[in-house]
């Protein structure tokens, strides 16, 4: 035992050695080994969800728009539509992932994931309210693959959420409050290249309110980070063996949807604030002739939080 327990220097303890093997205690400063773990980090990134598109029931969807398919086999409901006029549009799941098909005429076809309350397989049962209003949670997006170099007009794949229809009623197939992060050629402002680039915006009612174009990119990954339920930051990675970090990712842009939001309160009622309310779109479009095709395959998606 130490020969003096008498006054010590502040922020000393008595302990054994601070490495290596087992001796008498002493008086010293404390070392990081000595702190506990208690099994936190509230600088991680944690993933609430993740699905990859390869692991689930292999097939098309077919069947009627709007079709619910909540048996894919990650607890999720989804919801598919395809703009079958003009011509054949698919949405296949294989051994590459979610693959989205126009062919031809005018094209649109969406993977949805479905607006609801708890239990509903919706994203309320991965965010959850109270991590919804105080925000810091983030929705990616893995496209592994696209083809626009036969859209004759314009060509878009994209990663949107927040508010287009669900339950409540008129508002079914309607935008009145989403943001949308995507590559497209010759549309929000991305060039009319085989390329396209990548631009992000928000839609209020049916019409675009504002875009923003990022250029020309090799960035696959697409992540929109949810500050609030009125405010979402826009980032673009690339994919390499894994997510990008956050910190490698290029910040596009913030959208904020605040103006518009309290602009039709009054009439449509506090939508955007609902989480049960909000959905989640991966969806193709664009105008094709025919006999040509667009298409995007999706490798997968996932929800992660800040805590």
């Amino acid at each position: 035992m130490p020969a003096d327990f008498g006054a010590q220097n502040a922020n000393k303890v008595l302990a054994g050695p601070a490495s290596g093997g087992d001796a008498a205690p002493t008086f010293r400063a404390l070392v990081t080994a000595d702190l506990p773990s208690v099994g936190v980090d509230y600088h991680n990134l944690v993933t609430l969800k993740e699905t990859i598109f390869a692991g689930l029931a292999h097939g098309y969807l077919d069947g009627a728009d709007y079709t619910d398919y909540n048996a894919l086999g990650d607890g999720i409901s989804y919801e598919i539509y395809r703009s079958n006029a003009g011509g054949t549009h698919t949405i296949n799941i294989d051994a590459s992932g979610l693959t989205l098909t126009g062919n031809p005429s005018a094209t649109r076809q969406w993977l949805r994931i479905n607006p609801g309350g708890a239990g509903s397989g919706s994203i309320y049962d991965v965010v959850t309210p109270a991590r919804f209003r105080r925000g810091a949670w983030g929705i990616w997006q893995y496209r592994s693959s696209y083809d626009f170099s036969q859209a004759t007009t314009f060509a878009e794949c994209h990663l949107a959420v927040g508010v287009r229809g669900g339950t409540y009623g008129a508002l079914y197939n309607t935008a009145p409050y989403l943001f949308g992060a995507l590559r497209a050629k010759n549309q929000w402002g991305a060039p009319a290249t085989t390329a396209g680039g990548l631009s992000f915006g928000r839609q209020f009612g049916n019409g675009t309110l504002s875009t923003q174009t990022v250029g020309a990119s090799t960035n696959n990954v697409t992540l929109l980070y949810v500050r609030n339920p009125y405010r979402i930051d826009v980032y673009f990675g690339t994919w390499s063996s894994g997510w990008p970090t956050m910190e490698s990712m290029v910040w596009a842009g913030t959208i904020d949807m605040a103006g518009g939001f309290y602009a039709m309160e009054a009439t449509s009622g506090n939508y955007l604030a609902d989480l049960s309310a909000w959905a989640v779109y991966f969806e193709l479009d664009g105008v094709i002739a025919g006999g040509q095709t667009i298409n995007t395959t999706l490798d997968r998606w996932r929800v992660t939080t800040w805590e």
